[in-house]
């Protein structure tokens, strides 16, 4: 198994060495080897997250569903696709007496 320091691998992902420490930290980059307190990667790991990161821009975008603030419109539209009502005002907390 060939690993690859955490400079190199930065260089060939096109990042900086702090960018892809902040990726691990929040789980964000590519997968990574622990050998006592160095970061190591393996080729196949870089390559394979990199597959990941793939967008086509011609892809067609599946529609979001906004919330829609406006009373009117948001109940008018959640009647036509037969959502439950949203509820109005903060939820109070239900107390957990022991009686």
């Amino acid at each position: 198994m060939n690993l690859i320091s955490h400079s190199q691998a930065a260089s060939q992902l096109g990042v900086s060495e702090i960018t892809l420490s902040n990726w691990r930290v929040a789980k964000k980059g590519p997968a990574y080897i622990k050998v006592g307190r160095s970061v190591r990667y393996r080729q196949e790991d870089l390559d394979a997250w990199l597959l990941t990161q793939r967008v086509d821009p011609a892809a067609k975008k599946e529609p979001v569903l906004r919330v829609i603030r406006s009373e009117k419109i948001g109940a008018r539209l959640r009647e036509t696709l037969n959502l439950p009502p949203v509820p109005r005002g903060r939820q109070k907390k239900q107390a957990n007496y022991q009686a």
